[in-house]
């Protein structure tokens, strides 16, 4: 019973060690039971508290981008003259949708029973456009190449595609040498579609490549 009750109370203080009742569980009676029940929810546990942390540092990594040009757009709105500021407002509502789009998804992924809403039409040439044009507000010189193939129709979900490779877009603009093109290409493989984003920077250590997807 003391090793019970010192597991349950390391499960409140979030110092649970995984399996710390294994001894205990090898027992053939009520207590082994207990104890094999207690150790699956300590590691159900750990696996939800593991999941939020990863959650709020995604959370953090997607909510910098647009923050990061709506402030721009912000800061470029005050100084500009009038014909020039009512260029911006697009831009600013826009990255408001982007900020709302991604808060409802973070709220729907911290319930964890929200379905993806069905895939749509994808327009893959304005997106990549629409990527482009962003790096031009933030200032960034650099020659981004758009590369889609003819007559390229699938269908997705924009949002995500569109965050997922602006990540991959900005890392390739903090790495890309100075004068260096960077493609930015969709094309279909079989039944596949292929979207790439090619830099010239010195690339990911072998060593690395697994922990990408992380």
């Amino acid at each position: 019973m003391s090793r019970l009750r010192g597991a349950v109370h390391d499960l409140g203080q979030t110092s649970y060690q995984q399996h710390s009742l294994g001894q205990l569980a090898n027992r053939r009676d009520e207590f082994g039971v207990l104890a094999k029940d207690f150790n699956r929810m300590g590691a159900r546990l750990q696996s939800l508290i593991g999941s939020q942390r990863q959650l709020l540092r995604d959370v953090s990594h997607e909510l910098r981008s647009p923050l990061a040009r709506l402030r721009i757009a912000l800061a470029l709105a005050e100084r500009a003259e009038p014909a020039e500021r009512e260029k911006l407002w697009p831009r600013l509502g826009r990255e408001c949708d982007r900020l709302e789009a991604l808060i409802s998804e973070i709220l729907a992924l911290a319930r964890l029973d929200a379905e993806l809403r069905g895939a749509e039409p994808v327009d893959l040439e304005a997106l990549l456009q629409r990527l482009k044009n962003d790096t031009q507000l933030d200032g960034i010189d650099q020659n981004i190449h758009i590369d889609v193939q003819d007559n390229l129709q699938f269908k997705g979900w924009p949002d995500m595609i569109e965050r997922a490779l602006d990540n991959l877009l900005r890392n390739a603009l903090r790495f890309n040498p100075s004068g260096q093109r960077i493609d930015l290409q969709a094309t279909q493989v079989g039944d596949h579609i292929r979207l790439s984003v090619r830099d010239h920077g010195p690339g990911v250590a072998d060593e690395h490549l697994t922990q990408l997807g992380e």
